[in-house]
């Protein structure tokens, strides 16, 4: 959903509740600020992953798949540390990309 129709459904349904609609666009600006922070700081992580990668000439592997599967030890069965601990495979999530 584009972020225009959730920030005019939230203001909806807080008018619908009795809150004042304005401050729902307080409330959506915080969590998406940092949302797309968190973002730029993965990005960044990632793309020193890949300098480093191309200085030393090494291999890396891509994650690719949900973040709730490929970030949850239980559920990856904790495959990317193995393929870092057992093979020195360089790891890195999808979203870094």
């Amino acid at each position: 959903m584009a972020p225009h129709k959730i920030k005019k459904a939230l203001a909806e349904t807080m008018r619908r509740i009795g809150l004042p609609g304005a401050p729902a666009t307080a409330r959506w600006r915080r969590p998406t600020r940092r949302s797309a922070s968190s973002r730029r700081s993965c990005w960044a992580a990632g793309r020193r992953a890949l300098a480093t990668l191309e200085s030393t000439g090494e291999a890396g592997l891509v994650v690719v798949g949900r973040s709730y599967n490929i970030y949850d030890r239980g559920v990856n069965c904790d495959i990317p540390r193995k393929l870092r601990h057992r093979y020195g495979a360089n790891v890195i999530p999808l979203d870094f990309l």
